[in-house]
């Protein structure tokens, strides 16, 4: 009961003949490769079609264009091949071919990501060999904050430059076994995606964690700091919260 279409796809013809003819669109820079043919059998026509991806770069939207299409293939339909400059229409049948189509986890991804590049205007373009697990993090990061406006997180690690009377508190609770609470303000944040920081504005973060390094040590690295010299504090089983006041405005 739906209808997937691709449209503006340029398809050359590639074998003509009395009981044969095929096209294809593999002399364009199409990601995927489309091989559509239709034979002659005494009065019928059987078509057949074949498709693969050679990268998966380019524009979100049209990826998941592509990833709906294999699925409708996968789910079995009819399709139509039609030529709208000769004025011309190929249609055949498909049975629904099982265990096909695409990646459930990549197609949700893929969505996510759209999602992202609607709600902020910054056009993506996925790099060819696809999404690297470390930007897969930063697309369901992205999406956290534009749909919600807050994001959780459990278990990372921290780190933060701390001097002076800060440094003696966090040792007094160090020492006495307890998290290190922290609340800050940023007026702005970004994460970083394809090689890409994206602005998500002002945030408001609060989280716990403990120092990684042992309560003695971490005196002896404070003993050694002159007046007013930094050290940097390193924090694991990091939990907290991030808040960001202009997605959370649009969002409620």
């Amino acid at each position: 009961g739906k209808t997937v279409s691709l449209s503006r796809m340029e398809f050359r013809l590639i074998r003509s003949g009395t009981e044969l003819i095929r096209f294809s669109n593999e002399l364009t820079g199409c990601p995927l490769l489309l091989n559509f043919s239709l034979r002659k059998e005494e009065k019928l026509f059987q078509g057949n079609l074949n498709y693969s991806f050679r990268h998966v770069g380019g524009d979100p939207h049209d990826l998941m264009n592509y990833l709906n299409f294999t699925k409708a293939i996968a789910s079995g339909g009819k399709l139509q091949l039609e030529f709208h400059d000769a004025n011309q229409s190929y249609s055949t049948n498909f049975q629904p071919v099982p265990n096909t189509g695409p990646d459930l986890a990549f197609y949700k991804l893929l969505e996510k990501l759209c999602v992202v590049q609607d709600k902020t205007g910054h056009f993506f373009r996925i790099p060819n060999d696809g999404i690297s697990q470390k930007d897969a993090n930063s697309i369901f990061e992205l999406f956290e904050i534009v749909e919600k406006g807050v994001v959780h997180y459990i278990n990372g690690i921290a780190s933060l430059e701390v001097k002076d009377k800060a440094l003696q508190m966090l040792l007094e609770a160090h020492k006495q076994g307890k998290p290190i609470p922290l609340r800050f303000t940023l007026d702005d944040s970004f994460v970083e995606i394809f090689n890409e920081e994206i602005s998500t504005g002002p945030v408001f973060r609060e989280v716990t964690g403990i120092i990684e390094m042992d309560a003695l040590g971490f005196e002896k690295k404070i003993g050694q700091l002159k007046s007013g010299e930094y050290l940097k504090v390193t924090l694991v089983n990091v939990n907290g919260t991030e808040t960001f006041s202009n997605w959370q405005s649009i969002n409620s």
